[in-house]
């Protein structure tokens, strides 16, 4: 058995079944009356009259992953992530085991990491759509387990969040986010599997990569995919550890900081030329970490994503109250020592394997 800590590729929760349909919305990237400096649509002025499929949004792989555990790939969970300006996510559909068809968020299996019930999760994005109304995002969901459309929508339907739900018109035409907003179908919402596929939509470039040295921008999924209107960019990088016979896929902390810094602009440069366009995803582990250069500038994914986009970087402290630093306070640091998440790892992972292989 292979327990794999790979990339969330994820889901369109378009399909009509699932979400009520809407009156089409504007498509076009034309000057409005409602774009000016006091209203800001996903924290700038800028975006509110551009296309959603012309801006580039910073997203987090295993979102739900959070905290010390060893399965972790965030430090702080989504109510956090939402806070610090993470606006795609990324989560794993499973039923919690082969008799109980209770709907979970889970990483690769319940039995290695159980978040928590998928409308549990889903009340998150809720709660900060009501508390934030110019906030467009995008959730993409790996449909690890065929979970039908009638089950997600139930579940969403749970959440109270199937009224933000944005159905696309087409796979090429997307509105610009203050539609979006007036409209309040604030929640775009993409499949990997079945229904109306993110791969209609989206393609990415590769998850499985060992080394901050070994990204690149050929297209992983779907195959001849250069022909879809947006894409999405996996740059994490992982451990591979055997225990118990199987391959464990580790996220590196310790390498974080630089891949979320100026070997992600590279990556994103690079991918902006081959592709002839930015990109619109960019996925990445422990989003709160970076460096401060030697001109005391701060990189990190929010301020490569910003240089992308051609908006100002405003600074902000990243993470919460409950937790402390270890890094420059500056780079709003995660303050979960990455050191005792590295030395925990080997011997949590051991026991977690040890409950997944036997079923204890």
């Amino acid at each position: 058995m292979k327990v794999s800590i790979i990339i969330v590729s994820v889901l369109i929760i378009s399909f009509s079944v699932i979400i009520t349909h809407q009156a089409p919305l504007n498509n076009e990237n034309t000057n409005s009356t409602d774009n000016n400096d006091s209203r800001k649509c996903n924290g700038y002025s800028e975006f509110c009259n551009r296309n959603y499929s012309s801006i580039t949004f910073v997203g987090t792989h295993n979102s739900y992953a959070s905290g010390s555990q060893a399965a972790a790939n965030q430090v702080f969970d989504i109510p956090t992530q939402l806070k610090d300006g993470v606006r795609a996510f990324s989560l794993d559909g499973h039923y919690k085991n082969a008799t109980d068809k209770t709907l979970e968020i889970c990483h690769t299996s319940c039995g290695l990491l159980d978040a928590y019930s998928i409308v549990e999760g889903l009340k998150n994005f809720t709660t900060f759509l009501e508390n934030n109304p110019n906030e467009v995002i995008t959730i993409f969901w790996e449909n690890f387990d065929k979970i039908t459309a009638s089950e997600y929508k139930d579940a969403y339907d749970q959440a109270d969040l199937t009224k933000y739900a944005y159905t696309p018109e087409s796979t090429t035409e997307w509105p610009t986010l203050s539609s979006l907003i007036d409209s309040d179908k604030r929640l775009i919402n993409f499949i990997d599997t079945g229904y109306d596929s993110k791969f209609e939509y989206v393609f990415e470039t590769p998850f499985e990569v060992s080394s901050p040295d070994s990204f690149t921008c050929t297209i992983d999924r779907p195959k001849g995919g250069l022909q879809r209107p947006m894409y999405l960019i996996n740059h994490f990088v992982h451990n591979t550890v055997v225990i118990g016979g199987s391959d464990v896929e580790v996220a590196q902390i310790s390498t974080a900081n630089t891949t979320n810094s100026n070997n992600l602009k590279d990556h994103i440069e690079k991918c902006q030329t081959t592709f002839s366009r930015i990109p619109n995803f960019v996925l990445v582990d422990f989003y709160d970490k970076g460096i401060i250069d030697e001109n005391g500038n701060n990189v990190n994914v929010f301020s490569v994503v910003a240089d992308i986009n051609n908006v100002t970087y405003v600074y902000k402290e990243l993470g919460n109250d409950n937790n402390s630093s270890d890094k420059p306070k500056k780079n709003g640091g995660s303050r979960i020592s990455d050191k005792l998440i590295s030395k925990n790892s080997m011997f949590a992972l051991s026991v977690i394997i040890v409950f997944v292989i036997f079923g204890f």
